[in-house]
């Protein structure tokens, strides 16, 4: 879900998976290889030019068998994701959320913002972004927002039927 323009979404879309299957050849170690690849990404974004006020927010699901001494082989989803786009998890009772949305009406976000030297006004970074984590948006970047993912796992249940992944402007 990309703001300000295309540039950082596109890159996103184009360079992500390559960059989990990569990490992920050599570790197994999800939480660790989505947090590497979301701020290697956001790295390499430096080298774009004209995107001081481009971003995007990602939401990303793996989904996966492990096998647990007490509990046997079950499905899990790890979902990791910057910015508001939100993923859930669909059953016959509900749902279940699996992302985590960074805004500037969350108080851990808005006091990690501020001890990084940022302000929040407008429920805005700097009155301006009103994510407190993305790709680009490198005029934010020294006042706290970052692209370290939030990283969940849920173990799925045969109740468990579709994992729904939309921008904010769906939901």
């Amino acid at each position: 879900d990309g703001h300000g323009g295309t540039e950082v979404v596109e890159y996103v879309r184009d360079r992500l998976l390559t960059l989990f299957t990569g990490y992920y050849k050599d570790n197994h170690n999800l939480p660790q290889i989505f947090k590497k690849s979301f701020e290697v990404l956001d790295h390499e974004l430096k080298r774009f030019k004209n995107i001081e006020n481009v971003g995007s927010t990602a939401t990303v699901v793996f989904l996966s068998k492990e096998t647990d001494v007490m509990m046997g082989t079950k499905r899990v989803a790890y979902c990791a994701n910057v910015g508001d786009t939100r993923c859930v998890v669909l059953n016959s009772s509900g749902c279940k959320r699996l992302s985590f949305d960074h805004k500037c009406n969350d108080n851990t976000e808005v006091e990690r913002i501020k001890k990084a030297g940022g302000t929040i006004s407008q429920e805005r970074v700097f009155g301006k972004l009103a994510l407190t984590r993305a790709f680009g948006d490198y005029s934010m970047k020294n006042y706290g927002v970052i692209a370290t993912p939030t990283v969940n796992k849920i173990t799925l249940n045969d109740g468990d039927k579709f994992i729904v992944i939309c921008s904010d402007g769906v939901w």
